[in-house]
């Protein structure tokens, strides 16, 4: 029987044992190539790991996309190894399926060279050899946990926030930060709260206010406490004026249709009483530097409706330049498909 070994190393002639996560010296096989592949790209540095696999009920290998994306971050355009060993001296001792341990060297009978490990994992993924659960079909309870799983992590291992795992976590889970208050001149940027519900209704309500931004006017105080209950698990702030502590918009981020790498989109909305002050410009100018800053990202985008020209002024007193436009690129509440135009600031801009 054969047996495989993924690395990112070349040249290995022999295989010799290390400690791994499990503390004790092994080398690790797998009798499924494609299992021991996704081992070829170490993401985190040791002892931490992210390989978030597991295998179904009908015992079918699958990874799991925990984040927009995932497994193409991960594995695209990176080069890696298998090692192919015969009769090692192994057993499994970690109860993972297909998986086989030695405490012993062992010698390399072949080595299959993958040039870009995200081409050749998708063609596994189209053979059926590997199943592929993306961000969008995970539910939020399984989020919630691999969020609290991570947060365990950086009290565990003592993770700075300059370091590279601490970058690693942030720049792919940016919410991990949005607990924290964000102030400016004239604004403070929080979570939103319960009691927030009566000036939210006040500006959602507002006509002209909504469709600006793709959703309709809220028709009830009990339709604005369901979009806070959203907003407090979404990475939204509350804008809250600090002359009088009223809540007056929101500013948040999305995930990026543009799917530029480390990148995000904003999101925001102002009460109509307030517009023409640059109040948003303001919490933009503060978010955007939040985001490259303590976020790690690279890129963030802003997308406004062709009519939306208040958006499109933000975006450039703000530094964001004109990218591109859309069209036809937002189907709206009212079931019209909306052109947008697209505006981008870079980390190096």
């Amino acid at each position: 029987m054969k047996y495989y070994h993924g690395s990112n190393q070349a040249g290995l002639k022999v295989l010799k044992p290390f400690v791994s996560e499990h503390e004790k010296a092994y080398v690790y096989f797998s009798t499924n190539p494609v299992l021991a592949a996704l081992y070829c790209v170490h993401a985190l540095p040791k002892p931490l790991n992210w390989y978030p696999y597991g295998f179904d009920a009908k015992g079918r290998l699958v990874y799991e996309e925990y984040y927009e994306n995932g497994f193409m971050d991960i594995y695209g355009g990176q080069k890696g190894y298998l090692y192919v060993c015969e009769d090692i001296q192994g057993d499994n001792p970690t109860k993972i399926k297909d998986v086989v341990v030695s405490k012993h060297e062992e010698k390399v009978i072949d080595i299959i060279e993958i040039k870009d490990m995200g081409s050749w994992l998708q063609k596994k993924i189209d053979d059926g050899k590997l199943i592929l659960h993306r961000y969008e079909e995970i539910s939020p309870k399984v989020r919630q946990m691999v969020l609290s799983s991570i947060q365990d992590d950086f009290k565990k291992y003592h993770l700075e926030e300059t370091s590279s795992a601490a970058r690693f976590y942030i720049s792919r889970f940016p919410q991990l930060l949005f607990g924290e208050t964000i102030e400016t001149e004239r604004l403070l940027l929080r979570k939103w709260r319960k009691e927030d519900v009566y000036d939210l209704y006040e500006y959602a309500s507002v006509p002209e206010v909504g469709p600006m931004a793709g959703w309709k006017p809220h028709e009830s105080l009990e339709e604005s406490a369901k979009i806070i209950e959203l907003f407090i698990n979404q990475k939204e702030w509350a804008i809250e004026l600090k002359e009088n502590h009223k809540v007056i918009g929101s500013i948040g981020f999305h995930h990026s249709k543009i799917k530029k790498d480390r990148s995000l989109e904003f999101g925001y909305v102002l009460c109509k009483d307030y517009w023409g002050h640059g109040l948003m410009s303001e919490a933009v100018k503060q978010v955007s530097q939040f985001a490259f800053e303590r976020l790690h990202q690279d890129h963030l985008f802003i997308c406004c409706f062709d009519d939306n020209l208040r958006s499109a002024r933000v975006a450039e007193k703000c530094g964001f330049h004109y990218y591109k436009h859309l069209e036809k690129a937002y189907h709206r509440y009212d079931g019209r498909f909306m052109d947008e135009q697209v505006f981008i600031m870079s980390k190096k801009d």
